[in-house]
């Protein structure tokens, strides 16, 4: 039996977009699942504001735009919901990596306020600044484009640290700057001009890199874990 005559005797016809009994089903299905992923994205996201926030009133204002933002970002690493899969592992999948994302908010957040913290403690330090400037790289081994993108975009929010470029690991400058997205594969050598040289740049990096992959899509993109 074809792949054609299977559907059809489980009462499926893609071309009509019909299913049995005459419902036409295919693009309402298509919009529940965009809305239960946006749905459970933000609720996920607004968690870990509360959380982080301790529901400060005077962070509540900003909470809306954040989680938009969030949510946003969070369809361009992740993508939207997948397309031919079956309803139950297409719930997992959203749901582990809308997890997953919200675990890497959560980090980010805590960094960002730590690393705050650290960064004013060595530039208010008397008499004199606890600050030494210099370069360093990290390798980057998430696929090219948007999460690499997003990588050297999430480097750029800890305190301390600017990327400057983003090459191929062969030491082939892609011509932009700040969050370029690399090659098309392989790894990707980020420079970052870091305020002083005792920042665990390199730690940050590879533990962004493993949480970045497990929000991705695609049993292919955890492998930089």
């Amino acid at each position: 039996m074809t792949e054609r005559e299977r559907d059809v005797a489980g009462g499926r016809d893609d071309r009509a977009g019909v299913g049995r009994g005459g419902r036409r089903d295919g693009r309402r299905a298509g919009a529940g699942a965009w809305a239960r992923s946006i749905v459970l994205r933000a609720l996920l996201i607004a968690l870990v504001w509360v959380a982080v926030t301790e529901a400060d009133a005077s962070a509540l204002v900003y909470a809306a735009p954040a989680i938009a933002v969030g949510v946003g970002v969070s369809l361009v690493v992740t993508g939207g919901p997948a397309r031919g899969r079956r309803g139950g592992d297409a719930v997992r999948g959203t749901a582990r990596r809308a997890a997953a994302l919200a675990s890497l908010t959560g980090w980010i957040l805590a960094r960002s306020v730590a690393g705050g913290v650290d960064v004013a403690r060595r530039t208010l330090r008397l008499p004199h600044a606890d600050v030494d400037p210099c370069w360093t790289t990290v390798e980057c081994r998430l696929p090219a484009g948007a999460p690499r993108v997003v990588f050297a975009f999430v480097m750029n929010l800890m305190p301390g640290t600017l990327t400057a470029t983003v090459r191929d690991a062969d030491g082939a400058d892609d011509g932009t700057d700040d969050g370029g997205s690399g090659g098309e594969g392989g790894r990707a050598v980020l420079d970052v001009h870091v305020i002083s040289p005792e920042l665990d740049v390199a730690g940050a990096a590879v533990e962004l890199e493993r949480r970045l992959a497990a929000a991705l899509p695609g049993p292919g993109h955890r492998d930089a874990s």
